[in-house]
């Protein structure tokens, strides 16, 4: 059974990775590609995001080649090893589209990422956040996680009026 500090380190690292594209952009400027912003101040920003990103995709096992090449991309950082870089962004973008196939689930995912990866053509940096948004979103839903905040916040409701029935407060419950 997963213990609620795993939980929360799950939903912190799914939220950042999720917003962290739009702060990019937001406060970075637009840049050709997504890991050209490390050549920008939000440097440790890209950086921990993909770490901590890559860090909780290897602990699955379907996950581990991408979480891998995630971490070794962000190892090498563009400016200086463009080449090698760019091979694990291959494989890192090719092994999440391989994973999301494998799983059969939540197949919906698998046709947005194709339709990114083509507007990729026409503009690289968008196509490129939408693959990222696909994935967090997949991964989101594949952990169940979208089902434990669901049951976390019923479980807090059934709680709330639980004690509110304690104090004889059920009076403000009625309709």
């Amino acid at each position: 059974m997963k213990t609620r500090i795993e939980f929360l380190e799950k939903v912190a690292v799914i939220c950042l990775a999720f917003i962290t594209p739009l702060i990019l952009i937001a406060f970075g400027g637009e840049q050709k590609t997504v890991s050209g912003y490390w050549k920008t101040d939000l440097r440790p920003l890209f950086i921990l995001t993909n770490a901590m990103t890559s860090y909780f995709m290897m602990s699955f096992p379907r996950w581990r080649i991408t979480g891998l090449s995630l971490m070794l991309l962000t190892a090498f950082a563009v400016d200086q090893y463009q080449d090698i870089h760019n091979i694990f962004a291959g494989i890192f973008f090719i092994s999440s589209f391989i994973s999301i196939l494998k799983s059969k689930r939540f197949l919906f995912y698998s046709s947005v990422f194709i339709a990114s990866g083509i507007l990729a053509f026409y503009n690289l940096l968008l196509g490129e956040i939408l693959v990222i948004e696909t994935i967090v979103l997949y991964y989101f839903n594949e952990n169940k996680i979208a089902e434990w905040v669901h049951y976390g916040l019923r479980k807090n409701v059934i709680f709330v009026v639980r004690y509110m029935e304690k104090l004889k407060l059920n009076y403000y419950l009625r309709p």
